[in-house]
């Protein structure tokens, strides 16, 4: 009997500690890894459990994790099964307790609404009474002036009385209403997250003991992405050029990255690691993968359109709004759809508005729902790399029951990335962005890395930021500083005075490819004024990277016909005429300039049209264009002055154009 009762107790203690309970960790993101299309994003989760078996729910997660990716760090003294994600419906009728307290104040707002215009619509009443019966009735012997003065001040001081009490009462109607508007808006916006569909990782765990530690775990999404932007500055040529480099940040996850530890990552994950396969290559077959063009669209049809999207990935955006009132819709769940397969999802904000992106090149349908109006699906909308789809929608109020679906049918046009009416191509660009040659030619002068770290890899640049960030879940872009480097370069002046009188100056970067500058736009500052906007194309296989710095109206600039060396002669049949012009340079600047001249002789490749080069004044020359230019350093208050002449002889009856 004794041993019995041991080995019950054995089996006993077996089952405690085989049972498995449900815990709801709670995570935080504290680290993101963000690359040009796409995120690695990194939580924790802190973690006080006992011995035995336990499943890990960690909710409130974005819906487009990639499953694969999902990576959980192991825990001194647990074993980790198994890991699964799903994504959690929900419940269209359910309500949390917040909505049922918040509508419960706006009912009594309104009833209160109800019960204040209701007194100002008796006092209207009692106005008009007031207003109709104000005339005196004369008798016999007239109105007495006491008669008078008794009527009047009644009528001023009740009529004073109720106008005073109207705009009281108009007064608690304004705050009323505007109450009831913020609460309405508090109240939609908790429901439409409430609506929302979550992504939800499941860790099953068995410990050997107690825990007090912290679960790590990471995982991959779509949504997020960077491009990069630069800054060069220029105080003064006789200074380093300064170049700021800035990454413009976004994401569409869902949820807010709050303070997070940023890193910024050239390489994309989203690239094969197979080697690609080649294939026959028959001539005057079609090509198998080659996508059907798509039919023109009839008129009034399409109402999408395009803007361009810094970067190779697409995106979509627009605004919800009310189909009859045109109001504004704040909190409506927009969602892109693939094949009936969620891709990305977001909410309108305050102002009706909403981003999705990044996207893949495709055709998509948009699904929008919000409580009280009728669900939408817009299909057929495309996106491009480079470029956002832009589609308004208009939902109708509710009438028909909430699972009916508006399913309106768009055929596609035929758009070019551009916009212009040719053809429309869907394709994938998956080219990696990288930084150019790997030659290095230059030493900057100085660096200042501003406390962040560069790590560079054979495939790859990886920029750490020290500093943590907040990047909302809105779309927008959110510019990160990662460094800054001064740099001595060539400051050098263009002149091409035939086409624009003014002088321009221009940054000449040699060695420009160990700077890892990658594909983007650039901001130039000149005297500390915005002067315009250039892009930077880091495939380009020159070793000096030129960046024009904008006009400089310090470098006066006049070109003039030399009157006295113009001369125009009829011999027989011909013309012989010839023009000569005076370029002046002078250099208002204090400090020494160099400069590139540009002009040029005409040519002629009809033999009836002569053209003889008679002076130019050292200018180089080159032979089949006929460009001169001339290279010069002008010192300050200096000016110079260059010439040069020709002429052309050609049928009298003829027009050569010889300016």
């Amino acid at each position: 009997m004794k041993t019995i009762a041991i080995v019950f107790l054995l089996l006993l203690g077996e089952f405690a500690y085989s049972a498995v309970d449900s815990i709801h960790a709670s995570s935080k993101i504290t680290d993101v890894t963000v690359f040009f299309s796409g995120a690695q994003v990194t939580r924790k989760a802190p973690l006080k459990i006992s011995r035995g078996k336990h499943i890990l729910l960690i909710d409130k997660l974005p819906t487009d994790v990639n499953p694969q990716s999902i990576q959980v760090e192991s825990i001194d003294g647990c074993t980790i099964h198994s890991v699964k994600y799903t994504i959690l419906s929900h419940d269209v009728n359910s309500k949390e307790s917040g909505e049922t307290a918040i509508q419960a104040k706006i009912d009594s707002l309104e009833l209160k609404c109800k019960v204040i215009r209701n007194k100002i619509s008796v006092f209207d009443l009692e106005e008009k009474l007031m207003e109709d019966n104000s005339i005196l009735v004369k008798g016999n012997g007239g109105t007495t002036v006491t008669a008078i003065r008794e009527a009047a001040d009644f009528y001023r001081l009740r009529l004073n009385e109720i106008r005073q009490s109207k705009l009281s009462l108009e007064t608690d109607l304004d705050a009323a209403t505007r109450i009831i508007r913020d609460l309405t808006a508090r109240i939609n916006k908790k429901s439409a997250e409430s609506k929302k569909y979550y992504g939800q990782i499941m860790v099953t765990i068995d410990c050997d003991r107690e825990i007090n530690g912290t679960l790590k775990m990471s995982f991959y999404i779509p949504s997020a992405g960077w491009a990069p932007s630069y800054d060069f500055r220029v105080n003064d040529i006789s200074k380093p050029l300064v170049i700021v480099y800035n990454a413009n940040v976004f994401q569409t996850s869902g949820e807010a990255w709050e303070n997070a530890a940023i890193r910024l990552a050239t390489s994309n994950p989203n690239l094969g690691g197979n080697e690609p396969e080649m294939r026959p290559w028959v001539l005057g077959a079609s090509n198998p993968v080659q996508p059907a063009a798509p039919q023109p669209v009839n008129e009034g049809q399409s109402q999408f359109r395009f803007e361009p999207l810094q970067g190779d990935a697409a995106g979509c955006k627009g605004k919800v709004i009310d189909a009859e009132t045109h109001e504004i819709i704040s909190f409506a769940n927009v969602v892109v759809l693939k094949d009936h397969t969620q891709i990305a999802n977001a909410t309108t904000d305050f102002d009706g508005n909403f981003v999705i992106r990044p996207v893949p090149d495709g055709i998509y349908s948009l699904n929008v729902t919000f409580v009280g109006y009728e669900p939408c699906t817009i299909s057929n909308i495309p996106a491009m790399a480079g470029q956002f789809t832009i589609q308004d929608i208009r939902l109708n109020a509710s009438s028909l029951n909430l699972s009916e679906i508006e399913v309106v049918d768009y055929k596609l046009p035929r758009i070019s990335k551009d916009q212009a009416a040719s053809e429309f191509k869907i394709s994938r660009n998956e080219n990696l962005r990288g930084s150019g040659s790997s030659r290095i030619l230059l030493e900057p002068q100085s660096f200042d890395l501003i406390s962040n770290t560069l790590k560079t890899n054979v495939a790859n640049l990886e920029y750490t930021i020290d500093v943590p960030y907040t990047i909302p879940s809105d779309g927008a872009d959110y510019s990160i500083k990662i460094k800054e480097i001064s740099l001595q370069v060539n400051y050098v002046y263009h002149v091409v005075p035939k086409l624009d009188p003014d002088a321009f100056l221009t940054a000449e970067i040699p060695g420009w490819n160990q700077l890892n500058l990658l594909p983007g736009k650039a901001g130039i500052y000149y005297h500390g004024t915005y002067t315009g906007e250039t892009g930077i194309q880091s495939g380009q296989e020159s070793d000096t990277l030129k960046v024009s710095l904008g006009r400089d109206k310090n470098i006066l600039v006049k070109r003039e016909g030399n009157k006295k060396l113009y001369d125009k002669k009829t011999i027989g049949n011909n013309v012989r005429e010839t023009v000569a012009w005076d370029i002046t340079l002078k250099n208002n600047k204090d400090n020494p300039i160099h400069v590139v001249l540009q002009d040029q002789f005409p040519l002629s490749y009809r033999k009836s049209i002569e053209v003889e080069r008679l002076e130019s004044s050292g200018a180089a020359i080159d032979d089949k264009t006929g460009k001169l230019t001339w290279t010069m350093d002008i010192d300050p208050g200096i000016k110079k002055v260059v010439s040069f002449s020709y002429s052309v002889k050609y049928p009298r009856y003829s027009n050569p154009g010889t300016e």
